[in-house]
């Protein structure tokens, strides 16, 4: 992993400045991957907020929907928080599918 990336992603989110979501997810994206049991938590509940902002592209806002999911799936089982994140994730996930039609792609993908 990048340490430079890294160090950016975390100068950030510590900023005082306001971030775009799409900023806020790409910098829990990198720094899951250093420090999965903050910032997956994170992640996915950023993807959920997000895929709301691009509700007009519902194929996009499924594929970050996906991602929200497989984020809280890989959290730590005894995170005591997971339940709620994955919850969460999957609501969405399953409301993009009956807008979308889709109602028999129910079973959420990453669990």
């Amino acid at each position: 992993m990048n340490d430079d990336a890294v160090l950016r992603a975390r100068v950030l989110l510590l900023g005082t400045g306001k971030l775009s979501r799409l900023q806020r997810v790409t910098a829990h994206r990198l720094l899951a991957v250093d420090s999965p049991a903050v910032h997956l938590p994170k992640l996915s509940r950023a993807l959920v907020k997000l895929g709301k902002e691009i509700a007009h592209l519902p194929e996009a806002r499924l594929a970050l929907l996906d991602e929200a999911v497989a984020a809280a799936g890989a959290m730590d089982p005894a995170d005591p928080h997971r339940p709620q994140v994955l919850a969460e994730a999957l609501d969405a996930r399953r409301e993009q599918l009956h807008a979308m039609g889709r109602t028999a792609d129910g079973p959420a993908v990453g669990q």
